[in-house]
């Protein structure tokens, strides 16, 4: 899948350098990591541009029905952030049959991807073995509903479209339960304060500010906190998460000598607990 994802990436690179235009790294960045994020949330994407490449009006009615979003949140309680992006304008190829070509060997790769998703097999053994209340926070809403129709197990879900009530039912419901999981989103989880009842993070993947992943374990490592806190990084092997992981290492550790910031990934491989997919989520 990723492969197939960087021949389409290389298709748009190379038309945009024979034309003399920008590069497309920023409008490409959207489908990686839609593509870290799961097979299916990058499955979703494709498929979307595949049905607008087929019917230009289908983009059209995406960008009304968009439109409608502030009016129906009068109270100002829902968060698109991590709505599903939508694809970028200039995100193209000029023979749109060469386009859908690509995107369509896409998009069977993605499909046959969601059968052996690797990281949500290591999720699963890690909740198992864990055998405690767990917070898994992932950039994409879809990829969340994803993740809970996919669990051997009950969770909670805390994201952008649920309203202030519903966010509070679900926070009782964590605090509740000892060995709840809870699966949540950036947009939703600002300022909330999960530590009297959780110490263990999951990232099912990176996020590519330093600060953002600070910011998650901060959930539940904070003041009042009475047990070692835990945090996973769900990083795919052989895939563009592993340069991502060393720029962010970087980045902390850039931090650090400057201005003394806190380490989220760990300075060293002793401090940070790491899971590494490689095909071998048990070993």
């Amino acid at each position: 899948m990723h492969a197939m994802l960087a021949r389409y990436s290389d298709a748009v690179r190379a038309e945009r350098r024979e034309q003399g235009g920008c590069d497309a790294w920023l409008a490409l960045a959207v489908l990686h990591k839609r593509a870290l994020s799961s097979a299916w949330s990058l499955g979703q994407s494709i498929a979307r541009r595949l049905a607008t490449l087929s019917d230009a009006s289908t983009q059209t009615a995406a960008a009304s029905a968009q439109l409608a979003l502030p009016l129906g949140d009068p109270e100002g309680e829902l968060a698109g952030a991590d709505d599903v992006p939508e694809w970028p304008k200039d995100l193209r190829l000029s023979d749109p049959a060469q386009e859908r070509r690509l995107l369509v060997a896409v998009s069977e790769c993605a499909r046959a991807a969601e059968m052996h998703e690797a990281k949500l097999v290591a999720l699963i053994t890690l909740l198992r073995r864990a055998n405690q209340s767990a917070v898994v926070f992932t950039e994409y809403r879809d990829t969340l509903l994803h993740i809970r129709q996919q669990l051997a197990r009950p969770a909670l879900v805390l994201h952008g479209g649920l309203g202030r009530d519903e966010r509070r039912t679900v926070l009782d419901a964590f605090a509740r339960d000892p060995r709840a999981i809870l699966l949540a989103t950036d947009a939703a989880a600002e300022g909330l304060n999960l530590h009297r009842g959780c110490r263990l993070v999951i990232n099912l993947e990176l996020p590519w500010n330093p600060m953002r992943l600070e910011q998650r374990i901060g959930r539940v490592d904070r003041i009042g906190q009475r047990r070692p806190v835990h945090a996973f990084h769900l990083v795919a092997d052989g895939t563009g998460e592993t340069r991502l992981l060393a720029r962010l290492r970087a980045r902390v550790a850039l931090a650090r000598a400057e201005i003394g910031a806190p380490d989220p990934l760990g300075h060293d491989d002793q401090e940070t607990a790491r899971l590494v997919i490689d095909g071998e989520p048990d070993a």
